[in-house]
């Protein structure tokens, strides 16, 4: 975790703000970390009577939050990016990708298959990291355990052509998924959706991997989510 602290001062109260996200945040090979709509942020109110606390993790999904740390911050603000490894087609559940890793040289084998056919075995098995049902509730619970904090949950990014090419109803589902966001019951937050004006996903997404987002998706963040603590 990584804080990023102000002085406290007479006249401003100190704020602070949790931002969450899966690694849409997070630094990779094509996004410098300098780059990232996160450490944007951190960069630019640094000097304002904020104190950041950050999770930034590759493959976070709705499961791996843990309600009771964010209570313990006692956050104003929390910043919510989720949603994409849960709302994309798994070919095998955890407990099977489990036993199939610990087989040495089928697993291999099985891997390289579920490569080769993800599009087709996605169409056949509708696998989930984490059911509507309960990326529903995990959600709405978050809210009703922290009343006090405002959380502003960041549209799911569509899903570009190569994700659509490789997972069965990837578009749909993260549809679905997003639909969840923007109804959570939600009385002090919101939920912000960067890219309402870009029909086609592809202007925001890498077109290498079709969901990490390119330069203009993380402009696209970084001012919805700066005009909020404007």
């Amino acid at each position: 975790m990584y804080s990023n602290k102000s002085e406290k001062t007479k006249e401003n109260r100190i704020i602070r703000v949790l931002i969450l996200t899966d690694s849409l945040g997070c630094p990779r090979e094509e996004t410098n970390v300098v780059n990232t709509w996160t450490d944007r942020i951190l960069r630019k109110w640094s000097s304002n009577n904020l104190i950041f606390y950050t999770k930034c993790t590759h493959g976070l999904s709705a499961k791996d939050i843990n309600i009771s740390d964010i209570c313990e911050l006692e956050p104003d603000i929390v910043f919510c990016q989720i949603g994409i490894v849960d709302a994309c087609r798994n070919v095998w559940t955890e407990r099977e990708f489990r036993c199939i890793s610990s087989i040495p040289g089928v697993s291999r084998l099985i891997r390289w298959f579920s490569r080769k056919y993800h599009y087709n075995l996605t169409k056949l098995r509708n696998v989930h990291s984490t059911s509507l049902e309960d990326f529903q509730k995990k959600l709405q619970e978050m809210i009703i355990t922290c009343p006090k904090t405002a959380f502003y949950f960041i549209a799911i990014a569509k899903p570009g052509a190569f994700l659509q090419n490789i997972t069965y109803h990837s578009v749909e589902d993260s549809i679905e998924y997003d639909n969840i966001l923007r109804e959570l019951k939600n009385p002090k937050g919101a939920y912000l959706n960067p890219y309402e004006d870009y029909e086609d996903s592809n202007h925001y997404v890498l077109p290498s991997d079709g969901h990490h987002l390119n330069e203009l998706g993380l402009d696209l963040v970084f001012h919805a989510v700066d005009d909020i603590l404007e």
